[in-house]
This record gives structure tokens, sequence and C-alpha cells, in this order.
């Protein structure tokens, strides 16, 4: 902004026993790059005073409140720091004559806004989404742009960004701020993002017999979240337990469903389920036959009817005698008997898991 003020000056000059008089203009005048600013920000002056070529000049000027890097230069930089309104005087001296300007409530300085803002993680039990809202408060005039750093690359410019970490680990967000008057601040605090817990059972493969009874250590591996944990475990056979490890015995034939719930210290859970954790197989193995008595010579059919999931049949049909001609391993087969007496028939079924059962019978000849 320019402004001035005219003064008139006259000069007379002695010339061969006469005079001439002549006349000149005074102008004194400044400008500001700015007259409306933020705190801080630096505000140049220029005087763009005119008088008379060869007049010699000097410059003092008056800032009240600021902080100027010369008082006698033409064109001095001054900073501001307290919000208000200030006059700005210029006393320029022209061959001796001191002329002044002074422009009441020239420079304004605003109250800058105020950058803050608070967090919270969506989800306690997932805390690598961050909800962040900016609590900012203008100043003179309100704030109009936002921009988000949140330490990890990541950059947004809403007022209430969602931000999620890839990773747990301390960071550093700041909020930068923008408002009306192009008056910025900023604001920074430090984030923690912890990693989310995760448990998994130790041994994964669980335990399994041929109908013997089975006991084992069950323990879970739990790591994320915040310790200490606690432990709720049900082994399946009727028997819980709070332990972080304990030992699980089963006797009875069947499959049994391993749960086990694992809380941190801020009330998270985790629950796991393993069904047939624990198999204990008691196959039964059994067959009919079209008849038990015969004459020399007859033959007779047998029917599998053992328990289903079979892999293989070994049908003995004279036991103890094992050779070819008295053996079969089909699973519904036939055998003619040649010679009167009584035959045992032994029948061994083999299931995939290695477990095998047997079922003997009698047929008389």
């Amino acid at each position: 902004m320019r402004n001035s003020k005219w003064f008139w000056l006259m000069l007379i000059v002695l010339l061969g026993g006469g005079a001439i008089t002549t006349q000149g203009q005074v102008v004194v005048a400044f400008e500001a790059d700015d007259v409306i600013v933020c705190p801080g920000v630096p505000v140049e002056f220029t005087s763009t005073s005119t008088y008379p070529a060869g007049s010699t000049v000097s410059y003092l000027w008056e800032f009240p409140s600021g902080f100027a890097s010369s008082l006698t230069e033409a064109a001095p930089t001054v900073f501001y720091y307290t919000p208000g309104t200030y006059n700005v005087t210029l006393h320029l001296t022209v061959d001796g004559v001191t002329y002044t300007l002074t422009q009441p409530a020239y420079i304004t300085v605003v109250t800058p806004s105020d950058a803050s803002f608070t967090f919270v993680t969506s989800d306690i039990c997932n805390p690598l989404e961050v909800t962040f809202t900016s609590t900012s408060t203008g100043g003179s005039s309100a704030v109009t742009e936002y921009l988000w750093d949140f330490g990890d690359g990541s950059f947004s410019s809403l007022e209430a960004p969602v931000h999620t970490f890839s990773s747990a680990g301390t960071y550093t967000v700041l909020l930068f701020i923008t408002d009306e008057n192009d008056c910025t601040d900023s604001y920074s605090t430090t984030v923690t993002v912890t990693t989310p817990m995760s448990s998994y059972i130790t041994d994964t493969d669980g335990a399994s017999s041929c109908g013997s009874s089975i006991s084992l250590i069950l323990a879970s591996t739990t790591t994320g979240g915040t310790a200490p944990y606690t432990y709720f475990w049900d082994y399946g056979n009727g028997v819980t337990s709070t332990a972080a490890s304990g030992l699980a015995s089963y006797s009875a034939c069947g499959t049994y469903e391993v749960t086990y719930t694992v809380t941190d210290a801020n009330g998270c859970e985790i629950t796991n389920t393993y069904p047939e954790y624990i198999d204990i197989n008691c196959y039964e193995a059994d067959f009919s036959m079209s008849d038990d008595s015969i004459c020399e010579g007859g033959s007779v059919s047998f029917t599998n009817l053992s328990d289903p999931g079979a892999s293989s049949f070994y049908w003995q049909f004279n036991f103890p005698a094992s050779g070819a001609s008295v053996t079969s391993t089909a699973e519904n087969p036939s055998f003619t008997y040649s010679v009167a007496g009584s035959k045992t028939i032994k029948l061994t079924v083999t299931y995939p898991d290695g477990c095998t059962a047997i079922h003997f019978d009698t047929v008389y000849v």
C-alpha cells in the first residue's frame, strides 16, 4: 500500500548579483508489500518518496512494536510478533529539512490459527487403524487447509482422516494448517501403534491313537496386543482350564474339539477352535456269511460290514493258514471249502490312519 505527503520548497540561487527563484516538490511516501500480516512474517517497507535531484537525503523510520533490520535505510525489513494494529512513521530529511509522514493503523498483525489434533483407534483390538481429528482453532480467520504427515510416508489433506499403518511402531504425526490470512501453524505428536494380538496352539498337529488313551500338554503361542494375557481352555473332554498350558487326557473313543480363548490387558479376545484335534480311533470290523454250515465243495460268500472308510482288507478263510490259496484282499469275497471241518475266518481291516480292526467267525463244513 502506497502512502504519500506532499511538501513544497523554494530554492533561491544568486547569479551575478541577481536572484532566480525556483520551486521544487518533496513527496514523502512509502509502501509495504503487505499490510495485513501474520506474526513473525517479514514485512518489506520501501520509501517511494520524491525530491529534487541532487538533494542530500536521509531516512528515519518508526515501527512501534516492530523489529526492523534498520531504521535508516530506504527499504527496511520489519518483523511483528504481537497481534494488533500499528502506526508507521517515516521522517525524510532533504537538504537538512525534515518532512514526516505518519500512517495510523497502517499494519495489522492478525491473530494466527492454532493447530492441534486428537486421535483414537477405531478398535483398540485392531490398533493399526487410527482416526485423526483436527481440533485446530482459527484466529482472525478460519482454517482453510490441512496437511497431515503420518510419519510413514503417507499424507492427507482431510480435516479428519482415517489412516491405517502398515506395521507397528512409534510414528511422529504432523498437522500443518493454513488459514484465510495465509497464516500457518503446525502441531505434532507421537503415535504408538501396537501389533494386533495373534495366537495359535503350539502343537498344531494334534494327536491320534488306535484305541488307546491320549495325554498331552496343551499350550498356545501368543504375540501382540498388550500383555499380560489370560486364558480359558475347553479341552473337549468335559474339562476346562484357565492356565496358560495344561495336561489334557482322553480315553474314550471318538474325536475331540479343543477351543481356547486368550484375552489381553485391554480386553481384546481371540478364540481359536481346533475340530478333531484329538482322535482316538476305535474301528470295528465285522462281516456276514451267506451260510455258516455247508457241505464239502460248497461255497460261502462274505460281506464286509466293517466301519466305513477302510483302505484295505485281508481275509484268511482257514486261520491261521495264510497262503495265497486261502486268503483274499477283496472287500466282499467268496470261498469254496473242499475239506470238512471247522474253519475259522479272520478279517483284518486297515484304515488310512494306520489303525486296524479284526473280526473272527466260524464256518462248519
